[in-house]
Formats: C-alpha cells, sequence, structure tokens
C-alpha cells in the first residue's frame, strides 16, 4: 500500500501567512515568529482586525497590509510578506508608515 504525499500549503502566500499568524488565538506563533526576526523579546501581541489604510482623497492609493499587530504598551508593527515585485519595497513601506502613523494620530497629541 503505498501513501499519499499531502501537498503542504506555503506560509509565504498570502493567505496562509494571514491565517497562520493573524488569526486570533495564533497570537503564540506571530510572537515567537517576531521575537525571531526583530531579534527581540515579543510580548503582549494583540491583532487588529483592520488592515485597510482608508483613502482620504479619491486618488489615493488603497493599502491592505498584511497583518497589523500591537506589541508591547505603544508599539505597532506592519507586517508584510512581499514575494511579486520586491524593487517598490522602500517606497511600499513608507506609504504604509505615513499612512498608518497618520491614522493612529490624534489631534491633540504631540508630534
Amino acid at each position: 500500500m503505498e501513501r499519499k504525499r499531502k501537498k503542504l500549503l506555503i506560509p509565504k502566500t498570502d493567505i496562509v501567512f494571514q491565517a497562520l499568524f493573524g488569526t486570533k488565538g495564533n497570537e503564540r506563533i506571530l510572537e515567537g515568529f517576531l521575537t525571531e526576526i526583530l531579534d527581540s523579546k515579543v510580548e503582549n501581541i494583540s491583532l487588529d482586525a483592520n488592515q485597510v489604510l482608508v483613502r482620504e482623497i479619491p486618488e489615493d492609493k488603497l493599502g491592505i497590509l498584511d497583518l497589523i499587530a500591537n506589541i508591547g504598551d505603544k508599539t505597532t508593527v506592519n507586517i508584510e510578506v512581499q514575494l511579486i515585485n520586491p524593487y517598490n519595497m522602500p517606497e511600499r513601506i513608507l506609504y504604509y508608515w505615513a499612512k498608518s502613523y497618520r491614522m493612529e494620530t490624534i489631534r491633540e497629541e504631540k508630534y
């Protein structure tokens, strides 16, 4: 009797990455992943269900992040997997950071 080989899902694809690391209840998996990547202990992770960076004017680009996690007390981490067209990553990272920062800034807060 020959065993059938099971096909494994590739964690680099958006949907598998989001299911593995971005599902509520899997925070410990994300915690371990970020601890390894950041080379620093990561604790108190909560996942943000809203990954869409809202357009403020019609000409804005729509940004949809793979994951948004809040770690520690006040640190927000945007997590992206980019396999296709890695050449625009610096611009994309800056754009996503700026949009995220803008969305989190409260009128009365100091810069």
